[in-house]
């Protein structure tokens, strides 16, 4: 967290909800809340940690001042079924100090029928 003063400028990335099922081959969104704290207004950048092959998470990067966020969530025919839990980072430049936040969402691959 960087402070400038006694003000706090950071931000917060926090899944709206805890687990997302997607079927092979196809795709949904997951929404992804963003808490902006004393009006930081840059955008962030998104990396994401524990998919397995064949499943994908879009965008790479928040907008400036976006707090709320759709993530595409897509899997291919082959992407392992079960549960993988997958760590969101949020990265950015905060008065010139890089800052990372973490949130972390279940991703839960369905066999196709």
């Amino acid at each position: 967290m960087c402070c400038v003063g006694s003000m706090s400028v950071d931000c917060l990335l926090e899944p709206k909800i805890a687990s997302e099922s997607v079927t092979q081959g196809a795709n949904v969104q997951a929404p992804l809340s963003i808490t902006r704290n004393g009006n930081f207004p840059g955008n962030i950048q998104l990396a994401f940690a524990g998919l397995p092959g064949g499943v994908t998470m879009t965008p790479n990067a928040t907008g400036d001042n976006n707090v709320s966020l759709n993530l595409t969530v897509a899997a291919t025919v082959t992407a392992p079924v079960g549960a993988h839990n997958v760590t969101i980072t949020g990265t950015s430049n905060v008065n010139g100090k890089t800052e990372a936040k973490t949130a972390t969402l279940s991703v839960v691959v369905v066999a196709k029928a």
